[in-house]
């Protein structure tokens, strides 16, 4: 389908929803402040209401099968851009409603934080339908800078500011790192449209050994934006960040970012890649056979040593919210097989198995992490397994929640994991033939299991809850309303996934368009 170029009102029509996430950021700015009530409990209740109507807008456009390139092609807005779109909306739902609770406990009433989250929402969607590197860099940074100061939300938490200051310091490293092979890309192809670039680099070179006799600049821009991906993605051995500040940040917006901040960059990266570099003269040798040191190669080693990583590194963790750290890199090295099964064979089968995975993910990731801040205590931004002694029994319904998504996250039926993750690897070990990925992510998948039921061990098996105070286990509508919500698509997507399979197939061929 050939792109066609809109007039500039027709054009702000088709980006609705991006414009409508910063009026309801700017909007709950202005109502934070002249309000007269000292309780800011609505402003987590409005937010998730302003995000549905961001919702609605989204699945109307998913659903009116219109594919167009906007503003000089900058932007395009499809069905690819769309679906993730709805998936960091539904994390910012969950974490508006699931953050009432949370905020209340530690006594903070502000409307940054819910302006941030909206602001950050709308840097990721602008990624996910950026088609110029030069959008894409400025859409990431209007993710990361809300994203830095909500790890810092608790300032005179000496954790929280170092999680913060930890994340800024290596993220603009690897934001100048991304910006650097931006600018040499540009310089070696003249482009920065990301289509316009990767037809440059067939049109010139017909192999990587000619690249890199004639024009090297190529491969080594190409290389600092897999840095710089690898390390929004948290894959290993880019994740060094990853444990301290989910430790240190505040646990809601842990979740927030485990699941949100994930799905965005990987988003970004199958866009990027697949259009400018997922060809045959950046994978093969002048005798025609594959690379052993191309990116692909280079994935797969990276995806071996980050499920490696972390399952076997979280299984010596106690704290609670550095064992689902190490666990997301885990989940970021499944993530990263199924990504490559895309790359590799660009069929439907993969395409659905990766993003029904970023889907399953995104309730179970968002409710535990939901349910753990309900269980943390109140002096404290640390829950060590111990914090979780009989807590089940003081809170029976978001034990049983957190049950449900530890299962989830264990692969165990018929939680959406399990399905998800024998989805995607089948579609990695069959359709794209990962076989080696697979079979280790498979085993290093078996020793998570372990760490996951340490946690349900504490919660229902431990018998000195007698000591756990009540009181730091308050919770209002909105946790309840988010774990619920969470819980149920947990379980619906597990039983019924084939609805969602076939929904995300129709967004299959907006991909392979560009």
């Amino acid at each position: 389908m050939m792109p066609v170029e809109l007039g500039i009102l027709e054009q702000l029509g088709m980006i609705i929803p991006l414009l409508l996430l910063v009026v309801f950021a700017s909007s709950i700015l202005l109502i934070d402040v002249f309000a007269e009530s000292e309780d800011r409990s609505y402003l987590g209740y409005l937010t998730a209401f302003f995000l549905f109507v961001v919702l609605v807008f989204v699945a109307k456009d998913f659903n009116s099968n219109i594919t167009r390139t906007l503003f000089n092609n900058n932007l395009v807005i499809d069905k690819f851009g769309l679906i993730f779109t709805g998936i960091f909306i539904i994390a910012g739902i969950l974490t508006s409603l699931g953050s009432i609770d949370y905020l209340k406990k530690y006594d903070i009433a502000i409307g940054e934080f819910y302006s941030l989250i909206i602001f950050a929402i709308t840097g990721m969607s602008l990624m996910v339908f950026s088609t110029s590197l030069m959008s894409i860099f400025v859409a990431l940074e209007l993710m990361s800078l809300p994203i830095y100061a909500l790890s810092g939300l608790f300032r005179v938490n000496n954790r929280s500011v170092e999680a913060s200051i930890k994340y800024f310091i290596l993220g603009s490293v690897a934001s100048a790192i991304l910006l650097f092979g931006m600018v040499l890309l540009y310089g070696a192809t003249g482009s920065v449209n990301i289509v316009v670039i990767g037809q440059e680099i067939t049109k010139k070179y017909s192999n990587i050994t000619t690249i890199l006799s004639s024009d090297p600049i190529i491969v080594i821009g190409m290389i600092m934006l897999f840095i710089g991906f690898m390390f929004k993605t948290a894959t290993a051995p880019f994740h060094m960040w990853t444990p301290d500040v989910y430790e240190g940040a505040p646990t809601i917006v842990t979740g927030f970012m485990s699941v949100a901040v994930k799905a965005a960059a990987f988003a970004t990266f199958l866009r990027v890649f697949g259009l400018s570099f997922n060809n045959d003269s950046l994978l093969h040798l002048a005798d025609g056979t594959i690379s052993k040191t191309s990116w692909i190669q280079v994935l797969n080693i990276l995806a071996i040593m980050t499920v490696i990583t972390g399952n076997l590194v979280a299984l010596n963790q106690r704290n609670v919210k550095r064992i689902l750290a190490y666990s997301a890199v885990a989940h970021a090295g499944y993530l990263m097989i199924g990504t490559i099964g895309y790359f590799l064979t660009k069929d439907p089968v993969t395409y659905s198995a990766l993003v029904l995975y970023f889907l399953s993910y995104t309730f179970t990731g968002m409710g535990a992490f939901i349910a753990i801040s309900i269980f943390e205590p109140k002096d404290s931004n640390k829950v060590m397994l111990e914090d979780l002694n009989g807590a089940a029994y003081k809170k029976p319904f978001v034990g049983a929640a957190l049950a449900i998504f530890i299962f989830s996250f264990a692969g165990i039926p018929p939680m959406s994991g399990f399905f998800a993750k024998f989805y995607l690897f089948k579609s990695a070990y069959v359709n794209a033939g990962l076989h080696l990925p697979v079979i280790i992510a498979l085993i290093t998948s078996v020793f998570s299991i372990y760490y996951y039921l340490r946690i349900l061990v504490h919660l229902y098996m431990k018998k000195d809850y007698d000591d756990v105070d009540v009181k730091d286990y308050k919770t209002t509508n909105g946790s309840v309303i988010a774990l619920a919500i969470a819980g149920f698509f947990v379980l619906y997507i597990g039983i019924f996934p084939d609805q969602y399979i076939t929904i995300i197939k129709h967004s299959f061929l907006s991909l392979i368009g560009g």
